[in-house]
């Protein structure tokens, strides 16, 4: 698997399905699924973070680690949006698991998209969160 830089891993990743893929790292090791029910079964939330953004001056985001307490570890966050949407998360007390940045989504197009988060909710086996603007969108799997 050809790897990009640290800011975006999988650049120059091909898919050559006519479906998404989900590609993470388990260990050293990079693993793709087509995207599916079957994905619900990954316990994505221990996923080793798939990408770290470079700094730079002048940089508009605000990046750093959120203590959960509900679970009892510190999570990344790239954003101050991403931040405040931990505190809502910590804060309504449900979340059992939460990873950062645990995977990517490669389209049969080749565009890719990093979730901000995935997590696991007493009602669900898993969930994403995307934060896109004006307003972070959720999905259940």
């Amino acid at each position: 698997m050809k790897k990009g830089n640290r800011s975006d891993p999988y650049r120059g990743v091909a898919n050559a399905t006519d479906s998404t893929l989900l590609i993470y790292r388990e260990g050293k090791e990079h693993l793709s699924v087509p995207v599916g029910l079957h994905c619900s079964s990954l316990d994505l939330t221990g996923a080793k973070q798939s990408r770290y953004p470079y700094n730079y001056p002048q940089r508009p985001a605000y990046e750093g680690s959120y203590w959960f307490a509900t679970t009892g570890r510190s999570v990344w966050h790239e954003s101050l949006t991403e931040r405040y949407v931990l505190m809502q998360l910590d804060r309504a007390g449900t979340v059992e698991a939460i990873g950062s940045q645990p995977f990517c989504l490669l389209f049969s197009d080749g565009t890719r998209h990093y979730p901000a988060f995935s997590f696991t909710l007493p009602v669900a086996s898993l969930a994403l969160l995307l934060i896109l603007s004006p307003a972070p969108m959720g999905i259940l799997l």
